[in-house]
């Protein structure tokens, strides 16, 4: 199992340099694939065996497919694939319902040029059809497995657990988006984050610059869609701040770093060899701080050690 997330891992990269590739150029794929590469929370997920390696290749599958669709005077069949992957995202862990925002962005967009309502309707097909093959056993006991996805996870958030979803009041929604943003630090490390802070806020400016040609601002537009509303979402109604909320964005995270890099790179006028220096040092800076990161993996776990005495000193 921890092998499979591993090898999601490694394609979520390489998803990750395609959609670098389709917004930009090759440029900045290489770049926001080798931004992945070096991220200490992207890094820490995959050496577990759990869902989030998977929701994190589906997201970006689905993100690359929706940009793709954009190609050729608007593809449908690439926008159809998309929908089918963000079905199954949402079956490999709830978060995946975020993707709907990035699917509906982009059928809105194709729709303000193409106006046909009867694609949006095969569209919301294929999103169920993804959903049915992530989740066989709907066709099995639709009822049952409704009940458990809906009740019971109500149930477990509002009765069982009801401080796990935290609505707050006034500033708190302030501070933990503050917070979030500061999660990126401690994902990324604070070279890299100040530069997709820097790529956030220039990708917000090419959405509403005037100069800019459509299909960029669409694609900005579409990648934007799942980061921004997932922040807030987060922001609003956990109590917590913790990386693993966002983990999830992290792909689009890189992406939007690979473009900040890139622009500084072949915009700011100074000294070639200063400016390939700085970002040389953020890497280098993020891939230690990965690598001592992952240094904690290499020690005996603490349950196997307690496991361990356990044997040799409780007869059984």
């Amino acid at each position: 199992s921890r092998l499979l997330s591993a090898i999601f891992g490694v394609l979520t990269i390489y998803f990750v340099f395609l959609v670098g590739k389709r917004l930009y150029n090759r440029e900045v794929g290489l770049i926001s694939a080798g931004i992945l590469s070096v991220c200490m929370g992207f890094s820490s997920v995959n050496h577990f065996a759990q869902g989030t390696s998977l929701v994190n290749l589906l997201y970006i599958i689905t993100i690359y497919f929706c940009l793709k669709s954009f190609d050729k005077n608007f593809n449908y069949k690439d926008f159809f694939i998309a929908c089918l992957f963000g079905g199954l995202a949402l079956t490999a862990k709830y978060n995946g319902i975020i993707l709907i925002l990035p699917l509906i962005t982009a059928y809105i967009m194709i729709f303000y040029k193409n106006r046909n309502l009867n694609k949006g309707i095969k569209g919301i097909l294929f999103y169920i059809i993804g959903i049915f093959i992530g989740w066989p056993a709907l066709l099995t006991n639709f009822k049952k497995y409704c009940a458990f996805f809906f009740i019971d996870n109500y149930n477990w958030l509002f009765i069982e657990h009801p401080g796990y979803i935290y609505p707050g009041t006034g500033s708190n929604y302030f501070l933990r988006l503050f917070n979030y943003f500061i999660e990126l630090i401690h994902i990324f490390g604070l070279p890299l984050s100040s530069f997709i802070l820097g790529g956030l806020l220039y990708c917000i400016f090419v959405l509403f610059n005037r100069r800019d040609g459509d299909v960029k601002k669409y694609k900005i537009g579409i990648l934007l869609s799942s980061i921004l509303p997932w922040i807030l979402i987060i922001s609003c109604f956990t109590k917590p701040t913790t990386i693993k909320y966002m983990i999830l964005i992290t792909p689009a995270f890189a992406v939007i770093g690979g473009v900040a890099i890139y622009k500084f790179l072949v915009s700011f006028k100074f000294y070639k060899t200063i400016k390939y220096f700085l970002v040389t040092l953020s890497f280098i800076f993020s891939f230690l701080y990965t690598l001592s990161s992952d240094l904690v993996f290499s020690k005996n776990d603490t349950r196997y050690k307690a496991a361990e005495w356990v044997d040799k000193n409780i007869p059984v």
